[in-house]
């Protein structure tokens, strides 16, 4: 299981995606457990069992989702949006980054309305 708090890239990609989630991690009885929660209420807990990971989530926003989408990216380009400079060329792959999908129905949330349940 990603430790988000350790991988700058992909947490800067969900902080852009969904600004104020918190992390935590903790490890009990050879059960390591994220827990991702935001002030609008939405909230994701994953728990690994040897390598199986169990995830629940509820609020306005599927934050595991976010947090899925980021590494889907992540895995099928070999590197997120940010990670590079507009203009850098990269061979075999064009001029531009690849488009930035969303989640379902969700948009990227501004900082003025990242408290509001209909994000």
């Amino acid at each position: 299981m990603l430790d988000v708090l350790e991988a700058w890239d992909v947490n800067t990609m969900l902080t852009i995606l969904a600004p104020g989630i918190e992390h935590h991690y903790e490890q009990r009885d050879g059960v390591r457990i994220a827990v991702m929660s935001h002030e609008d209420g939405s909230w994701a807990r994953a728990e690994d069992h040897d390598g199986k990971v169990t995830v629940h989530q509820s609020g306005p926003r599927r934050l595991w989702d976010y947090l899925d989408q980021v590494r889907d990216f992540w895995l099928r380009h070999g590197e997120l949006p940010l990670s590079r400079r507009a203009g850098d060329d990269h061979p075999g792959r064009g001029d531009h980054p690849p488009a930035w999908p969303m989640v379902g129905d969700h948009r990227p949330v501004s900082p003025s309305r990242c408290c509001r349940p209909a994000c």
